[in-house]
């Protein structure tokens, strides 16, 4: 059942830093309606209900939005002059963050990298339904072209963090950013060649870090 549009911004106010048009709500509710669908029969998010879900899932990510940088491509993206930003969502999940600041964010170019089939096949149908410009591979991170590397990659901290925060790392272009949402205060373990500040997410106790890899791009 479709939620109505009121709903969704007062469920989003907390995360957003301006009212958030209608289609962007209107896409929003058909990624929704897939994922509430998709769930009955597999294990993509646990928490399910349209009221927690909005908050923690889309919030969150459109928080996480606000921080993916601005501009032109790093020159080490290997991307010509002119073209996008690039993102690179690894392990993405059931699509967050990076299906959300795709339907915000739509000057950057995303990929989103699952090694799950089910999952992979999920995000897949979220882009063909909704009509995205966004790549899905199936995969791990690790198995992406050797010299792939991105603007800005995004991650949920996982339960094996410290194994899947230094991959998604190597995927950051020089000059470029890594976001992390995860717990608050604790800081990704990463190389000094990065410099880290954090944000609190509203109405949460996670919270994002924000890592730029130092060096000219």
């Amino acid at each position: 059942m479709k939620i109505p549009d009121d709903s969704w911004r007062r469920l989003l106010a907390p995360y957003l830093d301006a009212e958030p048009p209608a289609d962007l709500l209107e896409r929003l509710d058909r990624y929704l309606q897939l994922l509430l669908r998709w769930n009955l029969r597999m294990n993509l998010t646990a928490v399910r209900e349209p009221e927690r879900s909005i908050p923690r899932h889309f919030g969150e990510s459109l928080f996480a939005a606000r921080y993916v940088p601005r501009g032109t491509p790093s020159p080490s993206s290997g991307l010509p002059l002119g073209q996008t930003l690039t993102l690179l969502d690894h392990g993405s999940g059931a699509g967050f963050p990076g299906l959300p600041i795709a339907l915000a964010r739509t000057d950057v170019a995303v990929t989103l990298s699952e090694a799950t089939a089910k999952k992979a096949a999920f995000l897949q149908e979220v882009v063909r339904e909704l009509e995205l410009s966004v790549k899905v591979f199936h995969g791990r991170t690790e198995d992406l072209a050797a010299a792939r590397v991105f603007d800005c990659v995004t991650m949920r901290a996982v339960e094996r963090a410290a194994e899947s925060v230094p991959v998604g790392a190597a995927r950051v272009a020089a000059g470029g950013t890594l976001l992390v949402l995860g717990k608050l205060g604790v800081q990704p373990v990463l190389a000094e060649e990065w410099s880290c500040s954090e944000v609190s997410v509203p109405n949460s106790t996670g919270g994002l870090w924000i890592c730029r890899r130092n060096g000219l791009p």
